[in-house]
């Protein structure tokens, strides 16, 4: 597997201003901040799944510091919700259905707002940009390797937020997927997810690069839905239910799902 804090490191290169692996701003070569970092980008990596507990000691151990150093990144990432405190343990976040259909709902709205500022502000050498974070998932797709798909899914998104030249939604948009990363886990596990995925970036993409701020904001609201009705299932879809709750097929038609959903739920 590559190493996960170089990749975390490449990502926040290619955001300007954003550092994916470190929202938050570090003192360099801070322990503190060097254990944060790698632990989290082993989290986001999943290094350390969904569910796995965290052990002070063995953390310690592993990235080379003291138990302060490695209380206070956990700290931190409890407060990012990556992580949980479970009594005096520390777990994995695992999202529940109904906190998935939360977080999707608020990463909806910023999600569309960048689609459409995008379409309002970027260059169409940005755009045809895109095009090549598309070209590297498939190349990882194509390995089979979902964690570095999943580093380059969020990679596509906030070079998305970048071309909106909206530095505050480019930040909020870097924190929402920290916890995007998690959930994005199950979804990644089937064997069509990547490329599922893969399909909807295409077709978002496509509409961007026509102008049409409707059908690109409708691909990219069935392209968030799609992981919340994976979630709930198709016998509990999310609320509304229709076409997003739905599994998502692959590669459908350019502009179908712009189509099937304006106007839905």
């Amino acid at each position: 597997m590559t190493d996960s804090t170089s990749q975390c490191t490449e990502l926040g290169g290619a955001t300007p201003g954003v550092d994916l692996s470190s929202p938050i701003a570090l003192e360099a070569g801070a322990v503190s901040g060097q254990t944060y970092v790698r632990l989290k980008a082993d989290i986001l990596s999943f290094g350390f799944a969904p569910g796995v507990p965290l052990q002070e000691a063995d953390l310690a151990s592993r990235y080379g510091g003291s138990r302060t150093p490695t209380r206070e990144a956990l700290r931190r990432l409890v407060q990012e919700g990556l992580i949980v405190r479970r009594g005096r343990n520390y777990v994995v976040r695992v999202f529940t259905p109904p906190e998935v259909r939360d977080l999707y709902e608020v990463r909806e709205g910023i999600e569309k707002m960048a689609t459409r500022l995008a379409i309002e502000r970027a260059s169409n050498e940005e755009l045809a940009g895109l095009d090549r974070h598309i070209a590297a998932q498939e190349a990882h797709a194509a390995k089979g390797d979902a964690a570095g798909f999943n580093l380059l899914d969020t990679r596509f998104h906030l070079a998305l937020a970048h071309m909106t030249r909206n530095r505050f939604l480019l930040e909020q948009m870097a924190l929402l997927h920290d916890q995007v990363m998690l959930v994005r886990k199950l979804e990644l596990s089937r064997q069509q997810g990547m490329f599922n995925a893969i399909s909807d970036h295409r077709r978002i993409v496509g509409a961007m690069k026509r102008g049409d701020i409707a059908v690109a904001e409708a691909e990219m609201r069935y392209h968030v839905r799609s992981v919340v009705a994976l979630y709930h299932g198709i016998k509990e879809p999310p609320p509304g239910g229709g076409d997003a709750a739905r599994e998502p097929q692959a590669a459908p038609e350019a502009g179908s799902a712009g189509e099937r959903l304006r106007g839905d739920y």
